[in-house]
């Protein structure tokens, strides 16, 4: 949201001016796009390391005395040292969350662009 959000208020004549300037996309993304979204990309980065510790918190003392939460889990492998286990359980979130976001933006402009057809 924070990055959409600097997206959002970009201007986009600048990457055209790059562009008509010579820069190819990569370049342009680089030297353009990336520092005016860079200060939205770190807010973000800091926002989800803030709640990703508050769950982190939350989850540690409401946890009962026999039950062990995923994040409790991983933190007290963490403090032993990191495992394999830890790896592929870090993998798994990922994957599962790029999927869930892939889907969510997939399905998004699907009904956008459904929208867009009925109306034009």
């Amino acid at each position: 949201m924070v990055v959409s959000a600097r997206l959002a208020g970009m201007n986009p004549l600048t990457e055209a001016a790059s562009a008509d300037l010579g820069a190819n996309e990569w370049q342009t993304f680089r030297r353009v796009t990336l520092p005016l979204i860079l200060p939205g990309v770190i807010g973000g980065a800091l926002l989800s390391f803030i709640i990703s510790m508050d769950d982190l918190v939350i989850t540690y003392f409401i946890s009962g005395v026999d039950s062990t939460t995923l994040p409790v889990f991983i933190l007290g492998m963490i403090r032993r040292g990191i495992k394999p286990e830890i790896n592929a359980i870090a993998t798994l979130m990922l994957l599962f969350s790029v999927v869930v976001a892939s889907a969510g933006i997939y399905f998004k402009s699907k009904n956008t662009s459904t929208h867009l057809r009925t109306k034009g």
